[in-house]
């Protein structure tokens, strides 16, 4: 069986070590693999992700990393592209399709957004136009889809989710997570990704505080429909542990329950461990390998974009 960790951040976003350094980590584990997946870059946040300069440089770094250490291992150059990212991801190795914001957008182009944590932690998250709203699904009770919007992140923290939730949606966490899901039900035809990422995303924060019932008809309506039409792409799920490794859940990405939907429903589950450090390369794979149906290696000659 294939060693590998196709899900892994560095320096050049959001991560804690260098490529090289993440590199070395791998051989030194016995890894046949590492994929690199820097975080695609955004328009309106640039806190976590590549910028265009870094994205080249990052780029240009892993063909350097490939020409020392490619006789030890296999380096892919993939990238995570989110839902409303302005890269263009057809010259990778693969992609990782993710959703990391919700838009809620006024019809009142006067409309200022009053003090939301995200906007003061955050720069930058607010703009005008439209590019992307005609592709957006319609948002619980955002109203028209013009003017001003603000783009709302769904995994930066637990009191930052549960105030834009009240600020934005009225408190329903139900039509955050209908906006949410409408999202990643679209998350392929979007990106043309070749993996589905951390699918349920959206509950990264209730396992130690639960405030969404994750048993309510709504949520799991929601769920459902994203996962129908995503199993009709036949695109592989990744099974992510990034949330166990940074303390957050006990379980990975997605939940048992829509594991085992997916899963009934012929869907290609693997592991990932989004990695953004050495030491978590790979976190925990041991302890929830069987929940795998597809082999890493057989996930990898999948990819359409393939190229090393």
């Amino acid at each position: 069986m294939m060693r590998a960790d196709l899900h892994v951040h560095s320096t050049y976003c959001d991560g804690k070590d260098r490529l090289e350094d993440m590199v070395c980590a791998a051989i030194d584990r016995g890894m046949d693999c590492i994929g690199f997946t820097g975080h695609s870059c955004m328009p309106f946040d640039s806190e976590y992700c590549m910028s265009p300069e870094g994205t080249i440089a990052y780029r240009a770094e892993l063909e350097r990393l490939r020409a020392v250490y490619g006789d030890r291992i296999r380096i892919l150059t993939g990238i995570e592209e989110d839902y409303f990212s302005s890269d263009d991801p057809a010259d990778y190795d693969y992609v990782i399709g993710s959703v990391h914001y919700v838009r809620y957008e006024r019809s009142d182009a006067r409309y200022e957004i009053p003090g939301s944590p995200v906007n003061d932690k955050k720069k930058g998250t607010e703009e005008r136009g439209a590019e992307d709203a005609a592709q957006l699904p319609a948002a619980g009770n955002s109203g028209e889809q013009a003017g001003k919007a603000v783009y709302l992140s769904v995994d930066d923290t637990r009191a930052i989710q549960r105030s834009d939730i009240d600020q934005y949606f009225g408190g329903d966490v139900y039509a955050y997570a209908e906006q949410y899901y409408a999202l990643v039900a679209d998350i392929v035809r979007k990106t043309d990704c070749d993996i589905i990422g951390h699918f349920d995303l959206v509950t990264k924060f209730n396992e130690k505080d639960p405030y969404i019932d994750t048993t309510h008809p709504r949520y799991r309506a929601a769920w459902m429909r994203a996962a129908d039409a995503l199993l009709k792409t036949r695109r592989p799920f990744e099974i992510n542990t990034g949330a166990i490794s940074r303390g957050y859940r006990t379980e990975p990405y997605p939940s048992e329950e829509i594991r085992a939907y997916l899963a009934d429903h012929g869907a290609k589950l693997f592991l990932t461990g989004d990695s953004h450090a050495k030491e978590t390369l790979m976190y925990r794979f041991e302890d929830f390998r069987a929940y795998e149906n597809v082999a890493v290696e057989d996930v990898i000659r999948g990819f359409r974009r393939n190229r090393h």
